[in-house]
């Protein structure tokens, strides 16, 4: 800016207002995320196809690419079966509207839509086989 001979007021007040403690939390929610991501991707997603280093760079790729603005804008965008496949490479199956299992997912999550929609305070639905859990509280 200063080598533009821009008078630089407006970005050091934007910088002022800037909640550091926010920004260090969540970058640390970021960083737990790639963990996440990436034990889950290397345990499930490329375990049994790939030696260890090929298993390493695919996974990198995958959470380069979920983490791409350039490619998914924003946090939260639908990632479709094919931008899954294509995009990120993953090993993923595509399957027709009418079949049974689709109709199935389908069902599911739209219930679990209504569930979270219609509580003031959830925010996450965490299911196992024999469990669930509705958390979270809603800051208003």
């Amino acid at each position: 800016m200063i080598k533009k001979k821009e008078d630089p007021r407006a970005i050091l007040q934007q910088i002022a207002s800037l909640d550091a403690p926010f920004i260090d939390h969540c970058e640390k929610l970021m960083e737990f995320s790639q963990e996440v991501a990436r034990k889950y991707l290397a345990k499930y997603m490329f375990s049994a196809t790939k030696p260890a280093q090929a298993q390493k760079e695919a996974v990198d790729k995958v959470l380069k690419g979920l983490s791409s603005v350039s490619i998914f804008k924003v946090h939260g965008r639908m990632i479709d079966g094919n931008a899954a496949k294509t995009d990120l490479k993953l090993n993923v199956r595509l399957l027709a509207k009418d079949a049974p299992l689709w109709e199935d997912l389908w069902q599911y999550y739209v219930r679990a839509d209504v569930t979270l929609s219609k509580s003031r305070h959830a925010l996450k639905l965490i299911e196992t086989r024999n469990t669930v859990l509705i958390q979270g509280m809603r800051m208003e």
